[in-house]
């Protein structure tokens, strides 16, 4: 109950360092899929990139990701950070999980796709191309769709040539 209001006082909310404050408070518990729904929502409303990262980055490194629509809901929010770097962050940490599935990495790879920068485009495939998920075929579909997006030709071949034995 507390965490609610705690999570309700941060909608009308205008510093955005008050409210990522307070949410990473709230994120400090296991909370079930409606309140990291709204953690996430408002986290969105966030104008900056840097604490909108910090609290989506929180999210996905400790909250379950299991539920797909919190999963969904993580990475449209991400999609709202402009600058690459932090929208690779959170990127990042949910390619780290070690519950990764092969069904969210697929995802999360093909999101890589829509960074504007190749060195982090390029980093985060690195995460993925020497690990078991590249046996599933989607996985893989999704490495290789997301490589082609690569401008650099350097940066591209050696993120195939990592991914492939």
């Amino acid at each position: 109950a507390v965490a609610r209001n705690v999570l309700a006082s941060t909608r009308g909310m205008k510093s955005d360092y008050y409210r990522e404050t307070l949410l990473l408070g709230v994120l400090r518990a296991q909370l079930d899929d409606d309140m990291l729904l709204s953690v996430i929502a408002s986290a969105s409303g966030m104008s900056s990139d840097y604490y909108r990262a910090t609290a989506l980055d929180s999210i996905a490194g400790h909250q379950s990701l299991a539920a797909r629509r919190v999963y969904s809901a993580l990475l449209r929010s991400a999609d709202g950070i402009t600058g690459s770097y932090g929208h690779a962050s959170v990127l990042e940490t949910i390619l780290r999980r070690n519950d990764l599935t092969a069904d969210l990495a697929a995802a999360t790879i093909g999101d890589v796709a829509t960074l504007t920068s190749d060195s982090d485009k390029g980093r985060l495939l690195d995460l993925v191309a020497g690990t078991s998920l590249m046996k599933d075929a989607a996985v893989r579909d999704a490495f290789l769709r997301t490589a082609k997006t690569i401008n650099s030709a350097g940066a591209y071949r050696r993120v195939v040539e990592r991914a492939t034995p």
